[in-house]
């Protein structure tokens, strides 16, 4: 998970996750458009949740 400071388009700021193949030397942006992420992890059934608005302006706490 990458929190970037900078701005896009809209004037929001770039929270993006990236996945790094440090044996193949590739990378792959994974899920863009979030706000304020601060925590990510794999179910059971391998899929990722991500804790998305976890902090800043109301409405919190998406994932």
């Amino acid at each position: 998970m990458k929190n970037q400071s900078g701005q896009d388009s809209q004037s929001w700021p770039l929270f993006f996750i990236v996945r790094q193949q440090v044996c193949v030397g590739t990378r792959d942006v994974i899920a863009t458009g979030l706000f304020l992420p601060t925590a990510m992890t794999f179910g059971p059934e391998g899929k990722l949740y991500v804790s998305n608005v976890a902090f800043g302006p109301p409405p919190n706490g998406r994932f």
